[in-house]
């Protein structure tokens, strides 16, 4: 699990190369928030706040996370670390 500022979670889902697919991206915070409902058939979740992909639309600054203790979704500011999960088309 990797703990990063929302660009370089961004980057580092752009750029990872897994399972030989490099289609990887951050989820959009709908995708998160569906990945939560299915937290118990995933591997290496911890109840910490995860990014999304989706910037707040009323503060550019900020982008929105969901807390997989109880899936409420926030919106923090981009310089913050937190875990990430990067996602595929289709996934």
């Amino acid at each position: 699990m990797k703990k990063l500022t929302w660009q370089k979670a961004m980057d580092y889902c752009d750029a990872l190369m897994l399972d030989d697919y490099s289609d990887w991206r951050l989820p959009k915070k709908e995708e998160l928030k569906g990945l939560y409902a299915h937290k118990n058939k995933l591997t290496y979740v911890s109840s910490n706040r995860w990014w999304s992909s989706t910037t707040y639309a009323g503060y550019s600054d900020n982008a929105w996370d969901v807390y997989f203790g109880d899936g409420g979704q926030g919106s923090y500011d981009k310089t913050y670390s937190y875990y990430v999960r990067c996602v595929r088309a289709g996934q």
